[in-house]
């Protein structure tokens, strides 16, 4: 794949400008919740110093005594424009807000310090919905993760209008809210050798876009997405480049209601161009704390670790190197996980696992590598300039290029090796030893009494009782993957008491969570 310079200035300008417009102070990352309220109903919601009423047509806001709320610049434009048939707002001597909203419609109403309240009406139900320009989402957010850009996306397309415009009930991002939609036309295209045909939203004047699912959603992407097309040509000619497919507001937050495609809007292949599920969202329980595991090969027993760093709020996603498909970008992610598995003798290097590592080195994101792909993150630490082009004594670690087979010959193997961002943190200094090469690692076997002690006596001190060790058969679990043993002559991973195994995993969560 050739890409000109212009076709990538291109797109890193309207990606740059995309990622701009996320992070406005009141745009779609600061919104943190949502009120739908029911006619005759008051409430004091947001933790906003007064009490909405809502009397089935205008929404009130009432302001306690000694506290101040104002309205917003666009409440301002409605309240100087009282005939507009769409949304009305007013404001009483009294400090009563009052405001309307028509079908479907809605704006930011009302500022209180950092918090706006915007009013919204879908489908005939009148709802209150807080943004928050301090929002935790929207203060940690960096960037949108894309895939690699690819010229191979972008398509001609052709644009058909019909006689009248059609009307389609639809699904939104909101369960049991469903919104009817009008659609100008259709596009036709080709794409993946086949010939498709999608209902075009949006209108011929202000600019078409396509709502689509395909088969990359609800895995590497949210459950639909929409790529905009702009104004079509007199001859009704569109250019479609997926490279610029975007997310909708509901891959970052549950409180939209994003509108759904037609069923008929299904591309039946994998559209891996454009915007990705991004790593950090936000839930009810409130901003996640994203953990990429990638498995490079072998088979690792690592289920009740998994198992118990989500119990610990650590929102893991899983990628598999070994299946040929890419890997999701660093993009947000606060820890990096690394496990692999395979003859001590060669160890097949994969470019996007180097890429990872390269990338969380420069961002100091933690990474902990378990098994013997552990080589890779000592030799990826000591590499400073090209780090798959290195040759490094210390782990016999070479790589020829990245244009030809590369392959590791493995040198030392720890349990756990991490990089410097884990091995000096305070959680992890005192349980990390470092090799005659400088590599950092933990010996899980070396430091398995250490911690098991710890743990007795903090138990003793919360039970009130005697120091006592527990036996040795009592508390170690030791498992080989792959059911191998140490008599077959190959090495083995094995895992020590799980005790231990938690320990660590505790203070990796900790660490992560502390990131975010």
């Amino acid at each position: 794949m050739f890409l000109t310079a212009q076709l990538t200035s291109e797109w890193h300008a309207w990606h740059d400008a995309r990622v701009a417009d996320l992070a406005t102070r009141f745009g779609a990352l600061s919104i943190t919740a949502i009120q739908w309220v029911q006619p005759g109903q008051s409430g004091r919601w947001f933790d906003l110093p007064g009490e909405f009423t809502f009397d089935g047509t205008w929404m009130h806001f009432k302001v306690d005594p000694g506290h101040t709320v104002g309205p917003t610049a666009a409440s301002l434009e409605v309240t100087d424009a009282p005939d507009s048939s769409l949304v009305s707002a007013t404001h009483t001597k009294d400090d009563t807000f009052s405001a309307r909203v028509s079908l479907n419609t809605g704006f930011n109403w009302l500022l209180c310090g950092d918090v706006v309240v915007e009013l919204l009406n879908r489908e005939g139900y009148v709802a209150l919905r807080k943004r928050d320009s301090k929002a935790p989402l929207l203060s940690r957010f960096i960037d949108v993760p894309t895939f690699p850009l690819d010229k191979s996306w972008t398509v001609q397309g052709k644009f058909e209008a019909f006689d009248q415009p059609q009307a389609h009930r639809i699904g939104t991002a909101t369960p049991g809210l469903d919104r009817t939609e009008t659609f100008p036309g259709t596009v036709t295209f080709e794409l993946g050798g086949h010939t498709h045909t999608l209902l075009a939203s949006g209108s011929v004047s202000n600019g078409l876009y396509i709502n689509f699912y395909d088969y990359t959603n609800g895995v590497t992407t949210p459950e639909w997405r929409r790529l905009n097309l702009g104004v079509p040509d007199q001859s009704g000619g569109v250019i479609m480049d997926f490279n610029r497919t975007i997310v909708w507001p509901m891959a970052f937050t549950p409180y939209v209601a994003c509108p759904a495609p037609v069923a008929q809007n299904m591309l039946p292949l994998r559209v891996e161009a454009g915007e990705r599920k991004p790593a950090q969202t936000l839930s009810e329980s409130g901003v996640n704390t994203p953990v990429l595991l990638v498995r490079t090969g072998g088979d690792i027993f690592y289920e009740k670790s998994l198992e118990h760093l989500r119990n610990l709020g650590v929102d893991v996603t899983i990628a598999d190197s070994t299946t040929g498909e890419l890997l999701p970008p660093l993009t947000g992610y606060a820890g990096l996980v690394v496990v692999g598995y395979d003859t001590p003798e060669v160890t097949e290097v994969n470019e996007q696992v180097l890429e990872l590592l390269s990338d969380a080195t420069g961002a100091s994101v933690p990474v902990v590598a378990i098994g013997n792909v552990a080589t890779l993150l000592s030799s990826q630490e000591k590499a400073e300039e090209h780090p798959w082009q290195a040759s490094l004594e210390s782990t016999d670690f070479s790589v020829a290029s990245l244009d030809s087979e590369q392959q590791v010959s493995a040198g030392p193997v720890y349990d756990v090796t991490v990089n410097d961002v884990v091995a000096r943190d305070r959680l992890f200094s005192r349980v990390v030893r470092y090799d005659e090469g400088g590599t950092s690692y933990i010996p899980v076997r070396e430091i398995e009494p250490v911690l098991r002690k710890q743990q007795t006596r903090k138990k003793a001190e919360a039970e009130g009782t005697e120091l006592t060790e527990p036996s040795t058969s009592a508390t170690l679990e030791s498992q080989a993957p792959g059911g191998q043993d140490a008599e077959s002559g190959t090495p083995e991973l094995q895992w020590s008491t799980l005790a231990t195994w938690q320990d660590l995993i505790e203070r990796f969560a900790r660490l992560v969570h502390s990131q975010i």
